[in-house]
């Protein structure tokens, strides 16, 4: 048990971002965070950072969708993360007119 750790309740919030040509938004989380060796990695599809259930699970393909959509719009998704403090998920789309 020495990699143990006390670990904070999950929580997260969202709110827009600057006010510019693109409108940007962002989800934050608590999580574990990703190493900047890592952030471009959890954008492939199928990739993820640990095997199986560890971590919530899954199979690699959400945030790879959500990038695709996001750039079909004319936008852009990336992370901001420091590990054991959570992660900041940016994206932008183009502002509306009016």
């Amino acid at each position: 048990m020495g990699h143990a750790r006390t670990v904070p309740p999950a929580c997260g919030d969202t709110g827009p971002g600057p006010r510019e040509a693109v409108s940007a938004f962002y989800v934050r989380d608590n999580g574990i965070g990703v190493a900047a060796q890592f952030q471009d990695d959890i954008f492939k599809i199928f990739r993820r950072l640990y095997p199986g259930e560890e971590h919530g699970g899954g199979i690699g393909v959400g945030l790879s969708i959500s990038r695709r959509i996001i750039e079909r719009h004319g936008g852009r998704l990336w992370v901001t993360s420091v590990p054991d403090d959570g992660s900041t998920f940016w994206f932008t789309l183009p502002a509306l007119a009016g």
